[in-house]
């Protein structure tokens, strides 16, 4: 530093102690430039709105949370995918095994709403904050897709159950054999099927036969063989979708 240059003070000196990269939480005193030496971000010393401060009040959205422009990181996104992958294997077996099955499923829901209304927030601060002295990078459209894309791949299972069916199919030939060997039918012990465990089975006077895997609520539910088209259940028995020739999901209401 030269003797003119002295006692001139760097801009960002004018920082509080714990001003922070308003995108990756960077520490921003001392730095010799108004951008931030980790991602680039430019920030301007003079107003408060281009960086964040604990020592300073934070606006705060409607959720109560900082507002940030910037999609949910590669971490967020990667816990989301595997939520949903798992809550779709779970869709694959129709109704649900066991009370772990329900417990684990509300856990899950509970968090593909947290990371929603974290992708939501962050969605409308990216469409609402501007005016920093360089505009806030606008991130590519497709990192702000990855959670909607996935949140619609999830509910596309309420408008016909294609995990259930793709399982299914992969075990249509087991299923089919099983249906052959009528010895194997009326059980009321647990036995693999291709890739389901099903928990009981029962062949009908006119040759239906109900295969029990899962639970909806406390009916029974699982897979119907219709032997005759179309289906014509009586009682409490019902059939939901069909699956392939002959084969529905359904259940025998308690």
């Amino acid at each position: 530093m030269t003797e003119g240059n002295k006692g001139i003070k760097p801009p960002s000196s004018l920082l509080p102690d714990d001003a922070q990269c308003f995108r990756c939480g960077y520490l921003l005193r001392g730095l010799s430039e108004n951008i931030c030496p980790e991602c680039g971000f430019a920030f301007d010393p003079t107003n408060p709105e281009s960086y964040v401060s604990a020592s300073r009040p934070s606006k705060l959205n409607a959720f109560g949370r900082t507002p940030k422009p910037f999609p949910p990181g590669k971490i967020a996104t990667c816990i989301f995918l595997v939520i949903v992958i798992a809550l779709l294997f779970d869709f694959s077996n129709p109704g649900h095994s066991s009370l772990d099955g329900c417990i684990w499923m509300v856990a899950a829901i509970f968090a593909v709403v947290y990371f929603l209304i974290s992708w939501a927030t962050r969605f409308v601060s990216w469409l609402i904050v501007k005016d920093t002295p360089q505009t806030p990078p606008r991130e590519s459209i497709r990192k702000w897709a990855v959670i909607p894309m996935l949140l619609c791949l999830l509910m596309t299972n309420w408008l016909y159950p294609w995990p259930a069916y793709i399982r299914f199919h992969l075990s249509k030939s087991a299923f089919d054999t099983a249906v052959k060997q009528s010895t194997t039918i009326s059980s009321q012990a647990p036995q693999k099927i291709g890739l389901f465990l099903v928990r009981w089975s029962r062949i009908e006077p006119n040759g239906d036969v109900f295969f029990e895997v899962g639970t909806r609520m406390i009916d029974s539910y699982g897979f119907w063989y219709i032997a005759k088209e179309p289906p014509s259940l009586v009682g409490d028995s019902y059939t939901e979708h069909k699956l392939a020739d002959h084969w529905y999901t359904g259940g025998e209401r308690f």
